[in-house]
């Protein structure tokens, strides 16, 4: 799915590559006036019910467009919500709205599966619906091919079961 009509493109692709042929696309409404965003017409262009729904994306940091996607979905019927990103770039508390992972935690989403790109701050509190995956031995084989002149397209044009969740945090 896509959290937006932005990052429908890639919800595309991700359909392409698994074969799996349904997405989704939240279509946020903005009040013209105040510029916020009105959730009551915000709608999901796709089925989602009974259905599980992966979002993914580049980059999380204030979770608040994926948050207002996991609720959209839920109450359209989702049975499970789950995004992916590849960095977690967490905003922390700033003038009395909450933190990223304070959003992942009350959010809808039964999942949060990011990279281990950014290191999570010292002290920093994760919940447990947030998995990291530890990419070093995926960048490895991909050094070592480039180094023995393989080719990298079967890496990414297969799924690779290696790439399991290895990390909470």
């Amino acid at each position: 799915g896509s959290p937006d009509i932005s990052s429908g493109k890639r919800a595309d692709a991700v359909s392409r590559l698994t074969g799996i042929p349904d997405i989704c696309i939240v279509w946020k409404v903005h009040d013209p006036i105040t510029k916020e965003l009105d959730i009551t017409k915000s709608r999901i262009l796709g089925d989602v019910k009974g259905k599980d729904v992966w979002f993914f994306d580049d980059l999380i940091q204030s979770f608040g467009t994926l948050e207002i996607a996991g609720k959209l979905v839920r109450e359209a019927g989702a049975k499970r919500i789950i995004a992916a990103a590849v960095h977690p770039d967490f905003t922390p508390a700033i003038n009395g709205k909450p933190s990223a992972a304070e959003r992942i935690a009350r959010s809808e989403f039964d999942e949060v599966i990011v990279i281990d790109t950014i290191p999570k701050q010292l002290n920093e509190e994760w919940p447990e619906k947030i998995t990291v995956i530890d990419p070093s031995e995926y960048l490895a084989e991909c050094i070592a091919r480039l180094h023995r002149d393989d080719q990298l397209s079967p890496l990414f044009l297969q799924p690779q079961r290696s790439a399991t969740p290895s990390d909470k945090r």
